[in-house]
């Protein structure tokens, strides 16, 4: 599979970029192909800071990869311009499960307190909160309302199942 090819510069170059960060996301059975172009990416990554797409679809693409600490690197300065865009702290906290789930908790709070931008979805951030609360993590809910846990009409089943199941961020974009 090959990945990298001369483009014209400027807003093809952008748009280049993100068409190979959506392919190599769909493309997992390839990650030699995935690893041969992050030197590319984070040079594109730093060529085009201000492009909020490419910054999601990269940070997709990299959590995937297991490149946590760069997700952090990128998002930091990121969140620090862009205060309230959802998709970076819920992707921020995504980057801290394994590291700081104190962090990942904090983070994904802070993603559901803000309004989704309809161009990125990333509906995980309830979900891990739950999960996070419910499991014996080291956060400890003084209660959670009896009523809710019992008939959990607005808990997913799967939530109760997060725990024991591999996590793996879901993304669905909306056109």
């Amino acid at each position: 599979m090959h990945t990298t090819s001369s483009c014209p510069e400027g807003d093809d170059k952008l748009l280049h970029t993100i068409s190979v960060v959506q392919v190599l996301l769909e493309t997992s059975e390839h990650p030699e192909a995935r690893r041969a172009y992050l030197p590319e990416l984070l040079e594109n990554l730093n060529a085009f800071e201000e492009s909020e797409e490419l910054m999601y679809w990269s940070m997709l693409l990299l959590l995937e990869m297991n490149e946590a600490d760069i997700v952090r690197a990128y998002l930091l300065p990121f969140l620090q311009a862009h205060p309230y865009c959802q998709w970076a702290w819920a992707l921020m906290g995504i980057s801290f499960l394994e590291l700081e789930p104190e962090l990942a908790l904090a983070c994904s709070c802070k993603a559901c307190c803000l309004e989704a931008d309809s161009r990125f979805y990333t509906d995980t951030e309830r979900g891990m909160i739950l999960g996070l609360l419910l499991t014996g993590s080291p956060f400890t809910v003084p209660f959670l309302p009896k009523h809710f846990v019992e008939h959990g009409s607005w808990l997913a089943e799967s939530v109760f199942d997060f725990p024991h199941q591999q996590y793996t961020p879901t993304v669905e974009v909306r056109i």
